[in-house]
C-alpha cells in the first residue's frame, strides 16, 4: 500500500464530537448504575464492584485519551499558526 492510496482527509471535529458523545454515553450509564447501588438495600458483590471498577477505569481511559489526542492536535496547531507568522 502506498502512501498515496491512504485516504488522508481527517476530521478533527467529527473525532472531537464523537469522542464526546461516547463520553456522555459512559457517564450516564455510570450515573444510572451508581444511583441503583445507592437506592439499592442490598450489599454489592463482590463481583459488582469488580465490575463497576472495570466500568469506571474505561471511562478515565477515554476521558485520558481524548484529552490528551485534542491537547496534541492544540500544540500541532499552535505550532502552525506561529510557523506562519
Amino acid at each position: 500500500m502506498t502512501v498515496s492510496s491512504v485516504n488522508s482527509n481527517i476530521s478533527i471535529n467529527e473525532f472531537v464530537s464523537s469522542g464526546l458523545d461516547k463520553i456522555d454515553t459512559m457517564g450516564k450509564a455510570l450515573d444510572a448504575r451508581m444511583d441503583a447501588i445507592s437506592s439499592s438495600t442490598e450489599e454489592l458483590s463482590q463481583e459488582d464492584l469488580l465490575q463497576l471498577q472495570y466500568e469506571m477505569g474505561q471511562y478515565q481511559a477515554l476521558l485520558s485519551a481524548l484529552n490528551s489526542t485534542v491537547s496534541a492536535l492544540q500544540s500541532q496547531m499552535k505550532e502552525m499558526a506561529n510557523s506562519i507568522r
